[in-house]
C-alpha cells in the first residue's frame, strides 16, 4: 500500500509530461520569431520539445529513484524517528528534483530564444541610389556607392522620381524600412520636387 507521500510522488511524476507539454505550448509562441522561415520555426519547436521531454524524463527517473529509496528506508526503519527521518529525506529529494526540473525547463526556453535570435540575424542589404543592390566588396573597392537600405532618407534624393525608383526596387510599401512613404499610399517622398 502506498503512503501519502508516495501518492503525491505518483501525481508529481505523471504531471511531468503534462507540465512539459504545457510549457512547450506556452513558450513556443514567445520563442518563435516571426522573421524565421517556416522550416526554422518547425526546427526550433522540435528542439524545444526534445529538450523539455528530456528534462521531464530525467525528473521522472529521479522521482522513481527517490520513491524506491523511501520504500527501502521505511522497511529498514526500526522506529518512528527513523521513519520520520526517511520521509524528511524523501521530501527534500522531491523538492530538489522539482527545482532542478524548473531550472532545466528555463534553460530549454532560453536556449530556444538564443537559437531564434541567432537564426534571425539579418544580413545588411546595401543599395545604391537607384535601388540596385551592392556587395560590401563593391563598396570597398569603389565600384559602387551604396549604403544600407534602411539608411536612406528623402534628403538623399534630388527629385521625387529618384526616390520613387529607389522605393520601388527596395520593396515598395512592404519594404519601406526607412519611411520614405509616410502615409503608405505608394508614393515616396512627395515633398521632393518633380523632375523637369
Amino acid at each position: 500500500m502506498k503512503t501519502k507521500l508516495q501518492l503525491i510522488t505518483s501525481a508529481f511524476i505523471l504531471g511531468s509530461v503534462t507540465l512539459s507539454s504545457l510549457a512547450f505550448a506556452a513558450t513556443t509562441k514567445d520563442t518563435s520569431n516571426t522573421n524565421m522561415s517556416p522550416t526554422q520555426i518547425k526546427e526550433q519547436k522540435k528542439e524545444l520539445k526534445i529538450c523539455l521531454n528530456t528534462a521531464s524524463k530525467t525528473k521522472s527517473v529521479q522521482s522513481k529513484e527517490a520513491s524506491k529509496t523511501l520504500n527501502n528506508n521505511l522497511k529498514t526503519a526500526k522506529d518512528k524517528i527513523a521513519k520520520k527521518e526517511a520521509e524528511k529525506t524523501y521530501k527534500e529529494a522531491i523538492l530538489k528534483i522539482a527545482s532542478d526540473f524548473k531550472s532545466a525547463k528555463s534553460d530549454c526556453i532560453n536556449k530556444s530564444k538564443k537559437s531564434s535570435d541567432f537564426k534571425t540575424t539579418k544580413v545588411k542589404i546595401l543599395r545604391d541610389k537607384k535601388g540596385d543592390t551592392a556587395t560590401e566588396e563593391e563598396v570597398k573597392t569603389g565600384k559602387k556607392v551604396a549604403k544600407g537600405t534602411d539608411e536612406y532618407n528623402c534628403s538623399d534624393f534630388a527629385t521625387q522620381e529618384e526616390a520613387q525608383a529607389f522605393y520601388n526596387k527596395a520593396g515598395s510599401v512592404s519594404g519601406d524600412t526607412n519611411g520614405l512613404d509616410g502615409d503608405k499610399n505608394g508614393i515616396a517622398c512627395q515633398t521632393l520636387p518633380k523632375k523637369k
